[in-house]
């Protein structure tokens, strides 16, 4: 009875940290803070694409194709004013890149353009983060071979660089976390077949790996999400097992054991948690 009781206290005494606690923890870090809001930055980018970006991304207009950076671009006024002014640009077939610099028109913030629409419709809208104040188009990035602009093409199309890397780290987590915390709490010959497996993966360039994955399963975004996400189980299956390794024989899972749970209620209850917080 004592034992038991000993062995419940120091099962319920694991130091496993709180969500909240978690974060706080995550976000003292510099690195960690700096990841995070780079990401959040980006995901404001993406929530905002139709308020951010100049032009739909769609627009075509073969006169201006092929449009260096900032071309057409100046910082001085018709008058010598300081600030961002626009002349019109246009590409023809034999002369090539014409430029009117007679005519200037200035880059103003929140200004009215093309409109667009925002969550599936419910709010539309004409207003823009910037644009020129005249019957010109400014393109900060350039153009592409259809006259698109690259800046808006590149604000709206984050959204698929984000997506792409979401689920392929949601791959990773999903496949590489159990299969780390499994070799790392049972160790002995599963443990050694495993991190051989991973040595062998780990013995081919992430990139070249995946590139192998496309070509073996298919083109397409789904297969390229796949073999992104199956390059990078091994990492996180070598991190998770080297935290669990610390941790297997600690007072709280041999209290566990005791109480007779099972090897996997206390790999997933109580050693993963902790092999998990920063």
């Amino acid at each position: 009875m004592a034992l038991s009781t000993r062995a419940s206290a120091m099962t319920d005494i694991a130091p496993r940290p709180a969500p909240r606690r978690w974060l706080r923890q995550l976000l003292r870090r510099p690195l960690a803070a700096t990841g995070f809001a780079i990401i959040g930055l980006f995901l404001l980018i993406v929530a905002l694409a139709p308020f951010l970006a100049p032009y739909s991304p769609t627009r075509e207009n073969l006169r201006t194709r092929y449009l260096p950076p900032g071309e057409g671009v100046s910082w001085r006024g018709p008058d010598g004013q300081f600030g961002l002014w626009v002349s019109p640009v246009t590409r023809h077939p034999t002369q090539g890149i014409t430029l009117d610099a007679g005519r200037q028109y200035p880059v103003r913030l929140l200004v009215r353009g093309e409109s667009w629409t925002w969550l599936f419709g419910l709010l539309r809208s004409d207003l823009r983060l910037f644009g020129v104040d005249g019957p010109v188009r400014f393109h900060l990035l350039g153009t592409d071979e259809l006259g698109r602009d690259v800046l808006s093409r590149l604000i709206h199309g984050a959204w698929i660089s984000l997506f792409i890397g979401g689920i392929a780290v949601i791959i990773g987590i999903v496949v590489g976390v159990p299969v780390g915390a499994l070799s790392g709490y049972y160790g002995g010959k599963f443990d050694l077949v495993v991190q051989r497996l991973i040595d062998i993966v780990l013995a081919f360039p992430g990139i070249l790996l995946a590139i192998v994955l496309v070509a073996t399963l298919g083109t397409g975004l789904t297969n390229v999400m796949i073999a992104v996400g199956i390059a990078s189980i091994p990492i996180y299956a070598r991190l998770v097992r080297g935290s669990v390794l610390s941790l297997r024989d600690r007072e709280f899972v041999d209290a566990a054991r005791a109480l007779g749970r099972r090897d996997l209620g206390t790999l997933f209850r109580h050693v993963l948690p902790n092999a998990l917080a920063p």
